[in-house]
């Protein structure tokens, strides 16, 4: 008892008495637990959390950044293992944020390259004339992996003999890809990895900013529609003015008429390159 009260001292005298909110402070008067109430309503209970989830944002983005500049098939473990460790810590206190969302699904993605990548090394073979090649199949296969990962043809496989995108690689038994075509197909499926961790790296509260934004400017354009009927539509004008209560319900059924599908506000992840190529989105 002496250690609390020695504690709700320090709260109401010492600098950070000034800081809590006077209403707070009011209702935790009443409380047993006066400190206890003052950390659960000012949310002071949250740096841990607050700092794992940051942690896991900056992580993220560092691991992207190596990840771009190019790494080898021995080194890869180590260069995602920071990743793996933030997101243990973070899905506990948020696992419902962007960020540990998309960090779980470039795990699972990268784990699908690290396996078609030792496939690819362990079937290499030489041609006729010295080069190294390689059977193709592990290669396609990590990539088919990948996009029933992401849930659409986000990597599509690129043949440098040819010098262009192709729907698939050879995968017959006895065909062999050059070792240009296998890395830049590997190359291709690393950095699709590093974009959706930079992408889902951003503060959930921006997140939740432009969420609300998007609404708000959906909500404006669906005002502007509604209103633009009513003008042409002095029939329902006046039945409105008689049924103001079924107004809202008239208007909704207007909104949802005039789309095909109807309307939906963007979300955050649906206006980035990489991300919006899941689906489901990672909202």
């Amino acid at each position: 008892m002496r250690r609390l009260l020695i504690a709700a001292a320090v709260l109401l005298t010492g600098p950070a008495h000034a800081q809590i909110d006077p209403k707070i402070k009011a209702e935790c008067m009443k409380a047993q637990d006066f400190v206890g109430c003052i950390k659960a309503l000012s949310g002071a209970s949250e740096p841990k959390s607050i700092a794992e989830s940051e942690n896991l944002r900056n992580t993220m983005k560092q691991v992207a950044d190596r990840l771009s500049f190019g790494t080898s098939l021995r080194e890869s473990s180590e260069i995602f293992r920071p990743l793996v460790d933030a997101l243990a810590l973070a899905k506990e206190k948020e696992p419902s944020s962007l960020a540990v969302k998309v960090s779980t699904k470039a795990s699972a993605i990268f784990s699908i390259i690290q396996s078609g990548w030792q496939a690819r090394i362990d079937a290499l073979t030489v041609n006729i004339i010295g080069e190294s090649a390689y059977k193709c199949k592990p290669t396609q296969t990590a990539i088919d992996l990948v996009n029933q990962e992401v849930g659409t043809k986000a990597i599509v496989p690129f043949s440098s003999s040819r010098n262009k995108e192709v729907d698939s690689l050879p995968t017959g038994f006895l065909t062999v890809c050059s070792e240009e075509t296998v890395k830049s197909n590997e190359r291709r499926m690393i950095n699709f990895v590093a974009e959706i961790l930079r992408e889902g790296s951003v503060p959930q509260s921006t997140i939740a900013r432009y969420n609300d934004e998007a609404a708000k400017s959906l909500a404006d354009l669906e005002n502007r529609q509604w209103l633009d009927h009513l003008k042409e539509n002095t029939k329902l004008q006046a039945w409105i003015k008689v049924n103001p209560k079924m107004a809202e319900q008239k208007k909704k059924e207007f909104i949802a008429a005039s789309s095909t599908p109807p309307q939906k506000a963007a979300s955050y992840s649906s206006t980035q390159p990489s991300l919006s190529k899941f689906n489901p989105l990672l909202d």
